[in-house]
């Protein structure tokens, strides 16, 4: 009897020093699981606001985990926080894909909140910025999808802007005016950039137009057409010099952000950059798509609560509504674009023909509702998936992406 109670002690000696380990374990995977859901749950809790930074939001999301959570918080790179300012008309919003840590593992969850619109003492504040942008705004829609005068001048463009504001902000021109003659067959281009001051608040507008061909007489026409006999929008168009410092020529993406360019589809985030890894939203890349087909009017009226005239792409959304490539009353225009989305908005362009489902990736169901998008687009080389068995229909689109998925759908 002494010899078993002995050895049972014994037992019980040698298992103890494990059983910390084996009961107390952190379970880390449950833990990040648990700060996702505390995130979802809490984020409009959080009091996000206009011009918050990435470091002030991880701080007011760590206040919402769990109580003894050791779970990470941070972003893998700069475009995983974006914010869209709330202003007196409507909301703001804020988009951010987290990045969570614990142990050995890392997990990412997007997530998207709202920020009321501006009232009171706040609105009174945010006036000026809010006119000088709708000034701009107003300006850069008279350069839109246009060609200006062989003969144009910096004086003629800037005159132009100011006859369009109508919220008192003043113009200037600010640096060089760039412009490349156009001849009877090559259209040439204008270039020069504009500040806006309204009280406390400037910005700067580029303007970056192709010039009208000149006028020929017959006889040049007939030794034009000699020359060749053939024109086409690659013979019309201007000859688009990539300056970008962030597209490399060997970029997978520098051929599309050319096409684009030239064909004034979208321009660069600055004089020298494209911004090819930025995440496109939900309103660029219709309004890109908008462009490339050619900037159609919409006949119906405005079915969106969230968006204005003054919104740079007012026409884009309404046409987009048209064409059933997006739905509801809400545009929704700051949510970023996924892959599933981009290859439904280009199958619905091109009047959703009937494609096979081929069943090829493994993260595409047959019943969803963009299956047939992607067999179409895979046919038509838009794009090949991400591996040989998935598509990742949920990943995030960059604008290097997409415009690469415009020019091969669209690109002639």
């Amino acid at each position: 009897m002494v010899k078993r109670v002995l050895g049972l002690l014994m037992a019980l000696c040698v298992m103890f020093p494990v059983l910390p380990t084996a009961v107390f374990a952190i379970d880390e995977e449950g833990e990040i699981k648990t700060a996702m859901k505390a995130i979802k749950d809490g984020i409009g809790t959080m009091g996000i606001y206009n011009d918050m930074t990435a470091d002030e939001f991880l701080s007011a999301a760590k206040k919402i985990l769990p109580d003894g959570s050791t779970v990470e918080l941070g972003f893998s790179k700069e475009t995983d926080f974006r914010i869209y300012n709330a202003t007196s008309e409507k909301d703001g919003s804020i988009f951010v894909n987290i990045m969570f840590k614990c142990g050995p593992y890392t997990r990412h969850e997007m997530y998207d909140a709202k920020i009321p619109k501006l009232t009171g003492d706040a609105a009174t504040a945010n006036a000026d910025k809010e006119n000088l942008a709708k000034d701009i705004a107003a300006a850069k829609a008279i350069f839109q999808n246009v060609s200006l005068d062989p003969d144009v001048t910096a004086e003629d463009i800037l005159e132009s802007v100011k006859k369009v504001i109508t919220n008192g902000s003043t113009v200037e021109l600010t640096g060089e005016f760039e412009k490349v003659d156009s001849t009877a067959t090559k259209k040439g281009s204008a270039k020069c950039f504009i500040k806006f001051t309204l009280g406390n608040e400037t910005d700067t507008m580029r303007v970056y137009n192709t010039l009208r061909l000149l006028e020929t007489t017959d006889e040049t026409n007939k030794d034009a057409d000699k020359e060749d006999s053939k024109t086409t929008d690659e013979n019309t168009e201007t000859k688009t010099e990539i300056n970008f410092a962030d597209v490399a020529d060997d970029a997978y993406y520098a051929s599309a952000v050319k096409w684009a360019v030239g064909k004034n589809i979208t321009q660069g985030t600055s004089e020298t950059t494209f911004s090819p890894d930025l995440t496109c939203t939900r309103a660029q890349i219709l309004t890109f798509l908008w462009r490339a087909v050619g900037s159609p009017k919409a006949e119906i009226e405005n079915p969106f609560t969230d968006i204005s005239a003054s919104d740079y792409f007012y026409d884009a959304a309404i046409w987009a509504y048209g064409k059933d490539m997006v739905t509801g009353d809400k545009f929704e225009g700051n949510t970023p674009c996924t892959r599933s989305s981009t290859v439904e908005y280009l199958w619905k362009n091109a009047n959703s023909p009937r494609t096979e489902i081929s069943g090829t990736f493994s993260d595409v169901s047959n019943g969803a509702g963009f299956a047939e998008a992607v067999a179409w687009a895979v046919k038509n080389n838009v794009t090949a998936g991400t591996s040989a068995t998935t598509f990742s229909p949920d990943d995030t689109c960059t604008r290097g992406q997409i415009v690469t998925f415009l020019s091969r759908a669209l690109e002639d």
